[in-house]
């Protein structure tokens, strides 16, 4: 099976080139990383101001087929977007997250693929039932696939003051 229509690298140097650049430890020649501002609604109400808190665009390539498609690696590190958290994914959910995407795409649900997933020999602190058990979890990253990754949410940084939330877009006002 070809990967994104190109041969699979099949020598020792062309596996670890590969391995090195969906792992997100080198880049593809020509990326130009960045994390995406964009807001949205939770819970019925506008939050405001989101964003790619552990998701690092590349950019984009054409396959031999002649489409485009978005490559952006998931748990990758901080982005302006982490908040106070450090843009870091733990191995079960990345492993939820490569899953679900092929179980949606193979029932016919347009979403995001998962091209692969590298885990590292780092570790995280995490709480995962919020109970005060906090374990080390290893790291991994998703390389995530899509025809874009822009969503609604791109275009509401414009919103005005919401009159329920009292929040607005980052970039109100801009024409």
């Amino acid at each position: 099976m070809d990967w994104l229509g190109m041969p699979i690298p099949t020598t020792a140097g062309e596996k670890e080139w590969l391995a090195e650049r969906l792992s997100g430890n080198e880049l593809f020649e020509g990326s130009d990383p960045f994390a995406h501002c964009y807001c949205g609604h939770q819970f019925g109400y506008f939050s405001g101001q989101l964003g790619d808190g552990r998701a690092i665009s590349l950019g984009d390539i054409r396959t031999p087929s002649g489409d485009i498609v978005d490559l952006q690696l998931k748990g990758a590190g901080l982005t302006p977007y982490s908040r106070s958290a450090d843009g870091r994914a733990v191995l079960r959910s990345s492993i939820r997250e490569y899953l679900c995407s092929e179980a949606m795409y193979a029932l016919g649900v347009p979403t995001t693929r998962a091209a692969s997933l590298s885990v590292a020999e780092t570790t995280v602190a995490r709480d995962k039932l919020y109970t005060g058990n906090v374990k080390h979890e290893k790291c991994s990253v998703v390389m995530r696939l899509a025809p874009t990754f822009m969503r609604f949410g791109s275009f509401e940084i414009f919103k005005e003051q919401d009159p329920k939330t009292q929040r607005a877009g980052p970039s109100t006002g801009l024409k």
